[in-house]
């Protein structure tokens, strides 16, 4: 018997991208770090994309971000979806520039984060050839 309890169809619906993200030919590796913010679902009032959308925002004003992109439930799920995310905002930083510990901060006191939503911080490295 196998239990899925996080899934779902999501649908890309916002990508930023920040001024520094062009890689140097001389790069050989590149370390860097992802923020993800998971908003949860509530049956009886949709979070507002504004704001999520304001969020979204909020991260391009962080040290060290790079990229961003914005995925929402897709209705066609049709999951039990008291144990789904609405919305999941994924965020990369740039160790060169930031910590993990500054941007989870930072992120924590965003002024449209609700205590509801989940934070959390990814490590990923990445060995580029140039």
């Amino acid at each position: 018997m196998y239990f899925v309890l996080q899934c779902g169809i999501f649908k890309l619906v916002h990508e930023a991208k920040g001024d520094d993200t062009t890689i140097k030919c001389n790069t050989v590796y590149k370390a860097g770090f992802k923020a993800f913010t998971m908003i949860p679902l509530h049956e009886e009032k949709a979070l507002p994309k504004d704001t999520v959308m304001a969020h979204a925002d909020y991260l391009l004003s962080l040290t060290g971000f790079e990229t961003s992109l914005v995925y929402r439930l897709h209705n066609r799920s049709g999951l039990a979806k008291e144990s789904l995310f609405e919305w999941i905002v994924e965020a990369s930083f740039s160790s060169k520039n930031a910590s993990e510990e500054s941007v989870l901060k930072d992120l924590m006191n965003c002024p449209v984060v609700d205590k509801e939503w989940k934070i959390s911080i990814f490590k990923d490295c990445m060995q580029i050839k140039g």
